[in-house]
């Protein structure tokens, strides 16, 4: 009775095996176009889950620590003018300054 409950065992166990080839067919695709690529397998995708798509720039932390430091620089530039570089000093009036000459507007 237990060789023969064994050997049934053994058997369903191999009929699994030949059904399940690892590929899925639905969602996982089918692979029965010989130029089309490979499906991925039910465990592939269960490990992987439902991941959302994320900008390019996110695998890469210098670039987008880069990329967050120029959009503070920005917001900065609208609240903080930047300093402009003095072009030249006073030097004073070039011709010196008349004692008899007046240029002030008189008020009505």
């Amino acid at each position: 009775d237990d060789d023969d409950a064994l050997a049934a065992a053994a058997a369903a166990y191999d009929d699994e095996d030949e059904d399940d080839d690892g590929v899925g067919g639905g969602f996982f695709g089918d692979a029965a176009d010989g130029d089309a690529k490979r499906a991925i397998s039910k465990t592939m995708a269960t490990n992987k889950g439902l991941v959302r798509q994320r900008k390019k720039e996110v695998n890469n932390p210098r670039v987008k620590m880069r990329s967050k430091f120029q959009r503070a620089l920005k917001r900065r530039r609208g609240a903080v003018r930047k300093m402009r570089a003095v072009e030249h000093h006073y030097g004073g009036e070039a011709t010196g300054i008349k004692r008899n000459v007046s240029r002030s507007v008189k008020l009505k």
